[in-house]
């Protein structure tokens, strides 16, 4: 889910990882670890593509619907 390209679309929406909460991974000794925002491993996640554990689940923080709109001239 972190890398399907969920990026944003404009200067005042960022991409998913901003609303990200907390991170389930399993490590590779099979050890489930939960990180929450403010750990010290938690901006560690996103670019780790998969080295810190596989994701099993994301705490996800819900805002409201918003449209966005481009028009070419």
């Amino acid at each position: 889910m972190r890398l399907l390209g969920t990026h944003g679309g404009s200067l005042f929406k960022t991409g998913i990882h901003a609303y990200c909460l907390e991170y389930k991974l399993v490590k590779h000794d099979g050890e489930l670890i939960t990180i929450k925002k403010g750990d010290p491993d938690f901006e560690f996640i996103c670019p780790s593509m998969g080295t810190m554990g596989i994701l099993v689940e994301i705490v996800i923080q819900c805002i409201p619907r918003y449209r966005l709109e481009a028009e070419l001239k």
